[in-house]
């Protein structure tokens, strides 16, 4: 195999795969997005989606260009830039798969973003929230809405915004996709090909039409919901189980389990459930190493538990 072919089919293979990461890393910050003002998940959500679709679109280009060895250090000088919409520009020169209006309006505002917000704050004439300024125009212009900001009624994101930026990343990352595909099985390679655990099953492959990428976070708090309903009523027995209700429960304040879901079903652990665990831990009557050892076990790929009555480990 040439140089080059090895490049497209296996480099550009992995580069698919980690621009479906950022991609979906970047769906996981907007459903962190509470308010208007959530500077952090605003910047992580432009950011990451900013970065997944210049890896996929420079996929596409060196994909369509199919240079040789000679002409690849050209083709390196050529996709030195982090403009999508200059990228999107050079695209649409070379295949007849194109972008929708809103989706071109998209990649301006990732092109904004990544040139002058990603280090505004280092700056001496920073405007502090120039990321924040682009995220709301875009969606009151696009979604004719009027967002406040004014302490202390600061609008929430909705699901309705939600389901508009993930329709939007899904179809241009299926465009992208659909010129990957058709370009690698030309050239007989397989640079498409995604692994069954990458990321990129859940952003190339989804199916639905209605709300887009975001009916992927919506699939998985769902299925997260019905697993702690099984684990909490079932009757059902399987070494495991037995497992899991032979470890003795903390007395963790019931009051709080809401606002703890709240968070984990954005993915992320809440600071409070930690230091209420620590507190619980710092109880002399807790052997703290044997039960975090007994802990190790659950969601650990390498435990396996007997199919014996005991539920031996």
């Amino acid at each position: 195999m040439e140089r080059t072919d090895f490049i497209k089919n296996f480099a550009l293979g992995y580069e698919l795969q980690i621009s479906a990461k950022f991609l979906y890393d970047g769906l996981r910050d907007l459903n962190c997005i509470n308010k208007y003002d959530d500077i952090e998940n605003i910047f992580g959500f432009l950011y990451k989606t900013s970065v997944g679709i210049e890896r996929l679109q420079k996929i596409a280009y060196i994909l369509l260009k199919n240079p040789n060895q000679d002409e690849y250090k050209q083709i390196e000088e050529e996709i030195i830039t982090h403009s999508t919409v200059k990228l999107q520009f050079e695209l649409a020169k070379l295949t007849s798969i194109q972008l929708n209006a809103p989706q071109i309006a998209f990649l301006s505002l990732l092109s904004k973003f990544y040139k002058s917000c990603r280090y505004d704050r280092f700056n001496f004439d920073t405007t502090l929230h120039k990321e924040r300024t682009l995220f709301i125009r875009f969606i009151e212009r696009n979604l004719n809405k009027k967002i406040v900001l004014d302490e202390p009624f600061v609008d929430f994101v909705t699901n309705k915004e939600r389901d508009f930026f993930g329709r939007i990343i899904k179809g241009i990352s299926e465009k992208y996709y659909e010129i990957i595909y058709e370009q690698a099985t030309k050239l007989n390679l397989y640079t498409y090909e995604i692994d069954s655990s990458s990321k990129g099953i859940k952003i190339f492959f989804n199916e639905n039409e209605r709300s887009g990428l975001q009916s992927q976070i919506i699939d998985e708090q769902i299925a997260f919901k019905e697993l702690l309903i099984y684990l909490i009523n079932t009757n059902d027995k399987n070494p495991f189980i037995k497992y899991l209700k032979s470890i003795k429960p903390l007395n963790i304040d019931p009051e709080l389990i809401q606002d703890y879901l709240v968070d984990i079903l954005k993915g992320e652990v809440p600071q409070s459930l930690i230091d209420e665990i620590e507190e619980i831990y710092s109880d002399n009557s807790i052997k703290c190493n044997e039960r975090i050892e007994e802990l190790s076990c659950i969601g650990n790929i390498h435990c396996c538990f007997d199919s014996e009555e005991d539920g031996s480990i």
